[in-house]
């Protein structure tokens, strides 16, 4: 698992499975030292005992690297997103991201500047939405005006963390098609 990999690469903007337009993003990684992943800087995640078995060294600094993602960096990048969405002529659309990707996807979606009048699905491959800033929310009902799809590839490092999968407790309930049932905390 290559932890850089999945801070970087694009958001797909399609229709009708052709890709109209795609937003790059490259979010700084960050090695951070042995004493800021250590097992008990993660206790507030309240991840179960299987979980806690399986959180490797990488995968506490992927987590360590998704809590301190610049936020003004991911907001630019939900603005532009928006933006692209926005000014298509396309009354279905359909966005893609995977990992880092997913947050940009987020920040767009509870920003509330997404056109209503379109039908948008955001397909979202391994999202850790209870690692998603409380304060990236700006409208919190704005969930309900889009259709939400979360799935995780075979190749996941999120696979076997579904704490992390959960919607934390300040969002509106997301809803996995994969899953068939309620993410929430």
């Amino acid at each position: 698992m290559n932890c850089q990999e999945i801070f970087k690469g694009k958001v797909k903007i399609k229709s009708k499975r052709k890709v109209l337009k795609a937003l790059r993003f490259d979010f700084d990684f960050t090695n951070y030292n042995l004493e800021e992943v250590m097992m008990c800087n993660f206790e507030g995640l309240k991840l179960c005992k299987e979980e806690k078995c399986e959180l490797s060294q990488s995968h506490r600094q992927i987590i360590k690297n998704y809590q301190r993602l610049n936020q003004d960096y991911l907001e630019k990048f939900a603005k532009q997103l928006t933006k692209m969405v926005n000014e298509l002529k396309h009354e279905e659309i359909c966005i893609e991201a995977h990992d880092a990707g997913t947050f940009i996807c987020l920040a767009a979606i509870f920003s509330g500047k997404l056109n209503l009048e379109k039908n948008i699905t955001f397909e979202l491959d391994s999202a850790p939405i209870n690692l998603f800033d409380k304060n990236l929310v700006h409208s919190p009902n704005a969930v309900k005006a889009v259709n939400i799809n979360l799935h995780d590839s075979s190749k996941s490092w999120l696979r076997r963390f579904s704490t992390l999968k959960r919607a934390p407790s300040f969002l509106k309930p997301i809803y996995s098609s994969s899953e068939e049932h309620l993410i929430a905390a």
